[in-house]
């Protein structure tokens, strides 16, 4: 039975964890809006676009299997001295939101892209490697090559990987149109606070609950997740409010295909 304190604690996590997932969730909503207002996708990143999508689908899958997969939760338990895995149902909630969100950003980006945004030969390529690598994995999980949990730590890396590189995109675009007009910083201020949160949930759990650290590192896809997001918000707050102040005129920039041509309407 729980003493007072450990009472406590887990009433503070569980208000940590559903305040980062409320303002995650909350990140999406003002770049959706301002595309359909707009009817416009100019000055957001296609590649950003299309990892974003691919990159929270892969955290949904991550944590469904961690949450409500038996085996991978057994698995886990025999690899981290019986302990449980400490993915909860908000991290679910959350993943499952934000897949919904970036289909539906990824939805309007095709309808109201112009003929100068389009996805770059390298983003093509590193998708098409991660979905080689996928049909690997399935091939080699049936021959029993590898087990569950190696199965969901790509998902992770995946994910870590899609959070490492899809802010690159748009930072570069950003800089080469010296705006970031059509990029919402609300999705970037929410974004911080939530990483932040989730952090917060993380070390609480694992290292005030279990008492140890190795929670912190066997969750490395919210670990990563969260120190990634908030390293690249603060980049773009930095290109928002130093260097490209919102208050500038937005005149024609150079397009994500080729930095010497304006754009262009189809």
């Amino acid at each position: 039975m729980l003493d007072q304190f450990s009472l406590a604690v887990v009433a503070l996590s569980r208000l940590l964890g559903w305040a980062y997932t409320l303002a995650w969730s909350l990140s999406f909503y003002p770049q959706v809006i301002h595309n359909h207002t707009a009817r416009s996708t100019r000055g957001l990143s296609s590649d950003f676009v299309a990892l974003n999508a691919v990159g929270h689908a892969s955290y949904l899958a991550y944590n469904t299997l961690l949450l409500y997969y038996a085996p991978v939760r057994k698995a886990y338990r025999r690899t981290h001295d019986g302990r449980d895995n400490v993915v909860q149902f908000n991290d679910f909630a959350f993943s499952l939101h934000a897949t919904l969100l970036a289909l539906i950003t990824l939805a309007q980006y095709l309808r109201y892209r112009k003929a100068n945004q389009q996805i770059s030969r390298a983003v093509k390529l590193a998708l098409a490697a991660a979905l080689t690598a996928a049909v690997f994995l399935a091939g080699a999980k049936r021959l029993k090559l590898v087990n569950w949990l190696h199965i969901v730590n790509a998902f992770s890396t995946l994910k870590l990987a899609v959070t490492l590189t899809k802010y690159i995109p748009q930072l570069k675009l950003n800089r080469d149109r010296k705006s970031t007009q059509g990029f919402a910083i609300q999705n970037v201020l929410l974004d911080l606070a939530g990483g932040s949160l989730s952090l917060a949930q993380l070390v609480l759990d694992a290292v005030v609950l279990q008492g140890s650290w190795s929670g912190v590192a066997g969750d490395w896809g919210k670990l990563g997740l969260g120190l990634l997001s908030c390293a690249f918000d603060a980049a773009l707050m930095y290109q928002h409010y130093c260097l490209y102040p919102q208050h500038q005129s937005d005149p024609q920039q150079p397009s994500e295909s080729d930095p010497l041509l304006p754009s262009s309407s189809r």
